[in-house]
């Protein structure tokens, strides 16, 4: 039986509370138990490994900054990317692939949970499940007239347990212990992160990155404890006269109430008959305080893909150069993003007919500045790659233009040279042949002439 609370101390891995006895899962992660959802945790699946002496789980997680702040970059990265839109994929003459994405979008899209959450909610679930705990599930709840998922609902893993037939296909059981329900597995999308060959669960972050975030978790517990007693040592009270033990007891019980706690910390400390007090809490100097956390924050950021982003808080920053946010970006939607988003695209397109697939649109996230925007539309002209209403929809949002040629690859840029330049302005005029035909008949002044 493993719990999803383990106390981990020097002398073992102690379990905090116990849970019935249903069997775990066969494979996968190391097992657990399902219980009333009404739970806070519900119970999971924590593997059995050191961890600091504290409690690792997805909600004692989420009290580190770094990783309630790497889970809000991310899900805000791919919500700001929008609904996915459904393409059919064609190719050109050399087979280069290429999109064509459909007039009319699949509702399924755009409201994927029917409305009983919010778009950006239920997507934030899905995100917020992957990242922190390794996996998600989709279940339909209702269908179109073309018995097509139309509404879906996103479960916890916590309550999920997969079993296989005897012909190896999966069978998904959900619910606490009191009322679990065998699911259709054609309505159920499992979409995993990460996973290991022939497994049926995904990788959990809690059991793996726990390890790290543990010792980030009793640094703050540590820094807690020193700063309750106002930055004032613990002290240890020995004597070299023997005491009873109701004497212990009462020193004891005495010392803790004049001196425990932020108001009586710098109370001062009185001591006779031998009594010595020897200080058994280290600074947090000596404890290398804040480079432990340092270094934890940064482990955990660089788990989620986005230590780039989250700054060392030791280290004096300076500003990142001008014009390079692009480049940030490009990386951290190509090395982090992709992860996310390529499972959820796979999962959407599963949902709809064969052949028509789904994808975000990265695009939103790789704007470059005006400057550089500016620049590469009129390199786009220039090279003639693109008609002035490709780049007022594509690079700039805009609305198709209805002028004359907007939509032709060839078309001259508007010209300043001035009218009056040769070639722009009026044709010059040629001079007549004088009568003699030896030069040009001389201008008449004001009235003058023949």
């Amino acid at each position: 039986m493993s719990t999803h609370h383990v106390l981990a101390t020097r002398k073992g891995n102690h379990p905090l509370e116990l849970r019935s006895g249903i069997p775990s899962w066969p494979s996968g992660w190391s097992g657990g138990s399902i219980i009333d959802p009404a739970a806070i945790p519900p119970a999971g699946y924590a593997g059995r490994h050191q961890r600091a002496g504290v409690l690792v789980s997805e909600h004692t997680l989420l009290q580190l900054d770094v990783v309630f702040t790497s889970l809000r970059l991310i899900t805000n990265a791919v919500l700001k990317m929008g609904d996915p839109r459904a393409y059919k994929e064609a190719t050109s003459p050399e087979q280069i692939p290429y999109r064509e994405y459909m007039a009319k979008q699949p509702e399924v899209l755009s409201d994927t949970f029917g409305g009983r959450l919010f778009q950006y909610d239920g997507r934030r679930r899905t995100l917020m499940s992957l990242g922190l705990l390794g996996e998600a599930f989709w279940y339909t709840l209702d269908y179109d007239n073309l018995v097509r998922p139309a509404a879906l609902e996103v479960l916890h893993p916590a309550f999920m347990e997969i079993k296989a037939d005897k012909s190896g296909e999966p069978i998904y059981i959900y619910g606490p212990v009191n009322d679990r329900k065998v699911l259709d597995p054609d309505k159920v999308t499992h979409i995993p992160f990460m996973a290991l060959p022939q497994a049926r669960r995904a990788l959990n972050p809690i059991e793996y990155a726990g390890v790290s975030a543990a010792l980030a978790m009793a640094a703050i517990e540590f820094g807690s404890t020193w700063f309750s007693q106002g930055a004032s040592p613990s002290y240890l009270l020995s004597t070299d006269v023997k005491l009873g033990q109701t004497e212990v007891e009462r020193i004891a019980d005495r010392f803790m109430v004049e001196h425990s706690g932020l108001p009586n910390a710098h109370h001062p400390l009185v001591l006779d008959n031998g009594m010595k007090a020897t200080k058994i809490l280290s600074a947090p100097d000596e404890a290398q305080y804040l480079q432990s956390l340092e270094y934890s924050r940064n482990v955990i950021a660089s788990w989620f893909g986005v230590d780039e982003l989250i700054p060392n808080a030791l280290q004096r920053q300076t500003p990142p150069p001008a014009h390079t946010a692009q480049e940030r970006m490009q990386r951290f939607v190509t090395l982090t993003l992709s992860g996310y988003t390529m499972p959820l695209e796979e999962a959407y397109s599963s949902l709809l007919p064969k052949g028509v697939k789904a994808g975000f649109d990265e695009g939103k996230l790789l704007t470059p500045d005006p400057q550089f925007q500016a620049e590469r539309i009129e390199k786009l002209r220039q090279a003639q790659v693109a008609t002035p209403n490709d780049l007022r929809v594509r690079e700039l949002g805009w609305p198709p233009s209805k002028e004359e040629g907007a939509d032709q690859i060839v078309q001259p840029l508007a010209s300043n040279v001035a009218p009056e330049t040769p070639g722009q302005g009026e044709p010059d005029v040629k001079p007549e042949p004088s009568a003699n035909g030896k030069g040009p008949t001389p201008a008449l002044k004001g009235g003058e002439g023949k």
